[in-house]
């Protein structure tokens, strides 16, 4: 046993197994001095060698054992991700371990750790990169950047993982850069081939889509703009041809040509501009056809027919002013020939008398234009003859009705009336003179000898009662009578007759003989 105070010293290792007890003299000089060791003490020495053994194992496995392990598993990792390379001079690294402390080590792996996850984010960069072909679009920079990853690992073969860190960070950040403007790049080579393509420049243009296409090789826009590209010789062919054949007239066939440009680049500005300008000349051309064949058919007197050619030129050229006046004139020309056309059919109709034919004429002209004057004098002058010609004829027609005071009274004023007309044709001056010869001949009684069987009562309507009597004779005017015998037990009798000069006398039998 030691004393409390007393200062404890190292125990010495013995490579053969054997550790000596603090203060205990060597094994060796023992031997020397003949003296044995104690039984028990001897039994006791192979427990202890082990035990010792044990501990510096442990020791090995808990200090040594995890650097060992940690150190080129990690630095596999990084040199299978273009990681520094390990450093064959492992009796070097080997001596530093055994010089530091365990603390160190652990300060010294976390460093480690941190430089390999950074250059992890580094790889990932320069991997999409590299994927985009950045060497193609951007070689400076991504050679500036890839040199500081150089750096890095070179830190990192020297165990300067804090250093290696910031310089990998430093080429992330290069690379981070890269990876953002990528974007912008596409954007502005792909912009370079638009305005290439517009400039007919296609050299120049599959250049930028090249590298717009090493960007983003899925770009719809890209790929259409590289489509157009490869178009354009053949496009621009078909345009230099077009506007020869525009030279020479030809235009049907220049805007065919157009038509197959854009069917290649449906975005050739200067095809589609060919072409809408080759339309225009088309329309120009049919108009100018259409509108004189529209005065032709105006100096023809064909209005219809000039109207259809005017309103076919104005669907050519909407907004060409001369069509709207060209059709005014057509129009109007053709309204003044029916009018006159009409005009004539009435003043033929009016000398012929045919006064309901000439007022139909009238009123056509006035449905076209309802302000013709001479129209409505016209129609108002027929419509009157009209109405005068009926009432001369119906009572030619009818003159038994002059037997009536009333009609043969508004019949007289018709005549006098009529009498002053003019113009006075054929059919009027013969209406007005056989009208007269009636009026006079109405005044004129006609003898009229009634017979019956003295038995019936008999009444002339508007004449006379007459009552019973086996013959009697009358004087009557001429005109439709009606005579009616009643006779108790027999049915009534009714006979209606008309006298006229133009017949003779009749005899007029009126009894009942139907007993009831």
């Amino acid at each position: 046993m030691t004393e409390h105070n007393q200062k404890l010293k190292p125990s010495a290792f013995d490579p053969g197994g054997n550790t000596l007890a603090p203060g205990a003299p060597d094994r060796a000089a023992q031997a020397e001095a003949g003296t044995a060791a104690p039984a028990g003490t001897a039994s006791q020495r192979p427990l202890i060698a082990a035990l010792v053994a044990l501990g510096v194992i442990l020791a090995a496995v808990f200090f040594w054992l995890p650097t060992w392990v940690e150190a080129p598993s990690a630095e596999l990792a990084t040199t299978n991700a273009k990681s520094p390379i390990v450093d064959t001079q492992t009796q070097t690294r080997a001596k530093a371990q055994e010089q530091a402390s365990p603390w160190s080590d652990a300060q010294l792996a976390q460093q480690r750790k941190e430089a390999q996850a950074v250059l992890e984010l580094l790889l990932e960069q320069q991997f999409a990169l590299q994927e985009m072909s950045v060497e193609q679009w951007a070689t400076e920079a991504f050679a500036a950047a890839t040199d500081l990853a150089t750096s890095g690992d070179q830190l990192y073969r020297q165990q300067q993982f804090e250093d290696a860190r910031e310089t990998y960070g430093e080429g992330l950040q290069a690379m981070t850069a890269l990876v953002e403007a990528a974007p912008g790049v596409f954007e502005t080579q792909l912009q370079l081939a638009l305005d290439a393509l517009d400039a007919n420049q296609a050299q120049a243009a599959t250049e930028a889509i090249a590298i717009a296409l090493l960007i983003s090789p899925d770009s719809v826009s890209a790929l259409r703009a590289q489509a157009r590209a490869m178009t354009l010789p053949q496009v621009l062919t078909l345009i230099k041809q077009a506007q020869q054949l525009q030279l020479d007239n030809q235009l049907e066939p220049a805007l065919e040509n157009t038509q197959q440009a854009l069917e290649l680049d449906a975005e050739h500005e200067l095809a589609k501009n060919l072409q809408a300008q080759l339309r225009q000349e088309i329309a120009r051309r049919d108009f100018n056809r259409a509108m004189t064949a529209g005065y032709q058919a105006m100096d023809r007197e064909d209005y219809d027919t000039a109207e259809a050619r005017f309103l076919a030129a104005q669907k050519l050229l909407p907004a060409a002013a001369e069509t709207e006046a060209a059709l005014t004139q057509a129009r109007s020309a053709r309204t003044l020939q029916r009018i006159q056309s009409l005009r004539g059919k009435a003043e033929l109709a009016q000398r012929n008398e045919d006064w309901g034919p000439a007022l139909s004429s009238f009123e056509a002209i006035l449905r076209i234009d309802s302000t013709v004057q001479f129209a409505r004098e016209g129609a108002d002058l027929s419509r009157e003859r009209q109405s005068i010609d009926k009432l001369l004829q119906q009572t030619l027609d009818k003159p038994e009705r002059l037997a009536d005071q009333r009609i043969y009274a508004e019949t007289r004023q018709l005549l006098d009336y009529a009498n002053n007309l003019s113009p006075a044709g054929p059919r009027l001056r013969r209406q007005l003179g056989a009208l007269d010869t009636i009026m006079e001949q109405a005044l004129v009684p006609i003898p009229v000898l009634l017979e019956s069987d003295e038995e019936t009562d008999v009444t002339v309507y508007r004449v006379a009662h007459l009552g019973t009597f086996r013959r009697q004779q009358l004087e009557l005017k001429p005109g439709t009578y009606t005579a009616v015998g009643v006779r108790r037990g027999f049915r009534d009798v009714r006979q209606e007759f008309t006298l006229s000069h133009d017949q003779s006398a009749p005899v007029i039998t009126i009894a009942c003989t139907d007993p009831i």
